[in-house]
């Protein structure tokens, strides 16, 4: 009932900001600030005219979305693996702990937005260059955060594992993983955002198609609408990534949830 309240609470403070915008936009028209009827028009027009099979995206539309989102997911996904696999040898042995510690902490400081011109340089403008970008800003916080939750497992556990003869794979996901998933879910989370954004980023910079590059066409021809249409397209499948990453979520980490509550 709580969760049904704040949702509906959530609606209707979005269509109250949706009306308060409509109306300053129509009483005062600003070229950068399109109403949102506007922005709707050019959204069905350019994007969701397409078959109810596809979600209603017409064909051209979506080419890019899943230019964009294929780059997203795929440099996820490399990102997750690479950190889950690091972060757990990193967090399970202390002294990977005390090498590792600046070296990380220079890598996790540098913007990712500063690896598109390198990457640009060394590998072109393609797939490659895209994937490098997004993995490079997915792995921290997956790798920080398995690290953490490993490298808080309580020692008996551990001695436990080892007395019933569980070798290191087996104690991997029978112990460790589990242990630390709470903590590697959330760094799974942000990496899942940080994916879309550097996607899109990196589009952007070269110019090369996708939801970034059809956001620079926008701009560049100055079509504000056009331009506010694939911001909403790039929320809206940001937003549908989100939940089903939280469907995920949930069903994977249901045990902590009913441990918590005894």
């Amino acid at each position: 009932m709580r969760r049904a309240a704040g949702a509906l609470s959530g609606v209707l403070v979005m269509a109250a900001i949706l009306a308060v915008w409509q109306w300053r936009a129509t009483a005062r028209p600003v070229f950068f600030l399109p109403a949102p009827s506007a922005i709707g028009d050019r959204l069905r027009g350019d994007w969701l005219s397409g078959p109810a099979a596809h979600l209603f995206v017409s064909g051209t539309a979506w080419s890019a979305i899943s230019q964009t989102f294929q780059t997203a997911i795929g440099g996820w996904l490399i990102a997750s693996c690479a950190g889950i696999v690091a972060g757990a040898v990193i967090g399970a042995v202390p002294a990977a702990r005390d090498y590792t510690g600046a070296p990380l902490l220079l890598l996790r400081s540098t913007p990712p937005i500063v690896v598109v011109p390198l990457s640009i340089a060394v590998l072109g403008v393609g797939t490659a260059m895209h994937l490098t970008v997004v993995v490079f800003s997915c792995v921290w916080p997956v790798l920080l955060n398995t690290a953490s939750g490993v490298a808080d497992i309580e020692p008996l556990q551990v001695d436990v594992a080892r007395l019933n003869r569980l070798g290191p794979v087996r104690r991997f996901f029978r112990v460790l993983l589990p242990a630390a998933s709470p903590k590697m879910f959330a760094g799974l989370r942000v990496a899942m955002s940080l994916a879309i954004v550097l996607s899109v980023g990196s589009e952007m910079f070269a110019g090369a198609g996708g939801l970034g590059g059809a956001a620079l066409q926008a701009q560049n021809t100055f079509d504000v609408s056009a331009l506010w249409a694939t911001l909403a397209v790039l929320a809206l499948f940001g937003v549908l990534f989100n939940a089903l990453f939280l469907v995920i979520e949930k069903y994977a980490l249901r045990w902590h949830v009913l441990r918590s509550t005894q």
